[in-house]
């Protein structure tokens, strides 16, 4: 970069820093649901305890918190919120770097732009939530993946593994998704040999990245698990017949719940921990003879989901201080980002054609916006869990944008960098 270059990245990343460090001390500040749930697991690593959380999270941000707590103190909501305001900031550089590995510097430079100032992902950054933890891991597999040697060196398949790895520590959700997407670069991306070789060594890494908790699980539970060994997913699936309504991500709005909805979930959460299994074997049976009867209304909410899950009417959590005044700008940026997207994605499909299968990024995005889409929809329609997303959606909506304004000069082979 020229001298005045990196001055006008360096202030904007300034002034994207600030404006997040600004808004977080808008989110909300109290502590329930997850929030409660990651911090008390925070607060049990500090204490000394081995903590396996048993149903629904893994313990990678819980673990997270307790850094940044013994650095600040314990319960320092101010110090959550600049550390995770500062990684978000990184996530737009990282981001940049892949964009321009991958296409070119303009290219970086408004997925860059667009990732620092846009209001679907930033708000995060002041919640004890692990969405922007989560988004910047993502960015670094980008990285990896944007390196000119990824094809050769081993090396980089075992940070791959260890960096999916880390996220299913974070977010248990993913497992499937890190499972599918490993394969599928296996065998789209590696030939003879190499494609086991991937498959070791990123299993390596996925492994070496969850040794906490397979030693967590195993002491506290007495069983040998990557994820909360008590899993709820035919729970999930029952549910979705009672979710013909949005998931109200506002406090204000928990007075639409479905009654039904709420009683089954807070059946499962109060249900004494041996006695979970019970809940999900009798969730798993009524959801079988209801689908046979009911599977129109079934899939019905499930492409219900689908668009509710991507739909972005509010940037807080919560509580949200501007609603319902930002719920119209906050929809449309949403929307010209989704546009963009495709429009980055299918001029890359366009110019490389069955061959973009063989890029190890394009191939990643598309795993995880399908898995997101297709998976999460099964279950929920809150749009929270689409956020993680945010990062690769920017990148992509940078490269969009770039070719809507610039044709893009794409390197001769996919995956190649353009440095």
């Amino acid at each position: 970069m020229k001298n005045k270059t990196l001055l006008i990245f360096a202030l904007l990343f300034i002034v994207g820093f600030l404006l997040r460090i600004g808004l977080s001390l808008l989110s909300e500040s109290r502590i329930f649901w997850d929030m409660e749930n990651y911090h008390q697991i925070a607060l049990d690593i500090l204490g000394g305890k081995l903590a396996a959380e048993c149903c629904q999270k893994n313990n990678g941000y819980g673990l997270f918190l307790a850094g940044i707590y013994s650095l600040f103190g314990p319960n320092n909501l101010l110090a959550v919120r600049i550390v995770q305001s500062l990684i978000d900031n990184i996530t737009a550089v990282l981001l940049y770097f892949s964009a321009r590995r991958l296409v070119n510097r303009k290219a970086g430079i408004f997925t860059y732009i667009i990732y620092l100032f846009n209001p679907i992902t930033f708000t995060y950054t002041g919640l004890r939530l692990p969405e922007s933890l989560t988004i910047f891991q993502l960015a670094l597999i980008l990285m990896s993946m944007s390196t000119p040697a990824f094809r050769r060196l081993k090396t980089v398949w075992i940070l791959l593994g260890f960096q999916l790895g880390l996220i299913l520590f974070v977010r248990m959700q993913y497992f499937l998704f890190i499972l599918g997407s490993t394969g599928l670069l296996s065998i789209f991306i590696f030939r003879k040999i190499n494609r086991l070789l991937f498959l070791v060594l990123s299993a390596a890494g996925i492994l070496l990245a969850s040794s906490y908790t397979l030693v967590a699980n195993y002491k506290t539970y007495n069983r040998i698990a990557i994820n909360a060994p008590y899993h709820s997913f035919y729970l999930g699936l029952y549910q979705t017949f009672f979710m013909n309504w949005r998931y109200p991500e506002l406090t204000r709005n928990y007075k639409y719940i479905n009654p039904e909805y709420a009683r089954i979930v807070e059946e499962y959460y109060y249900t004494p921990l041996p006695e979970k299994y019970k809940i999900e074997e009798k969730s798993k049976k009524l959801f079988m003879a209801r689908i046979r009867q009911d599977y129109a209304m079934y899939t019905k909410n499930v492409i219900q989901n689908m668009i509710w899950i991507w739909d972005k009417d509010h940037p807080f959590y919560y509580e949200d201080p501007f609603y319902p005044m930002d719920t119209v700008p906050v929809r449309i940026f949403n929307f010209i980002i989704l546009v963009l997207m495709a429009v980055g994605i299918l001029s890359f499909v366009k110019k490389y054609r069955l061959k973009s299968l063989q890029n190890p990024i394009f191939l990643l995005s598309s795993c995880l916006i399908i898995y997101i889409t297709v998976m999460f929809s099964l279950v929920s329609n809150e749009s929270r869990h689409s956020i993680s997303a945010y990062g690769v959606i920017v990148f992509w909506a940078g490269i969009g944008l770039a070719q809507i304004i610039w044709p893009i000069h794409v390197p001769q082979r996919p995956g190649v960098s353009n440095l």
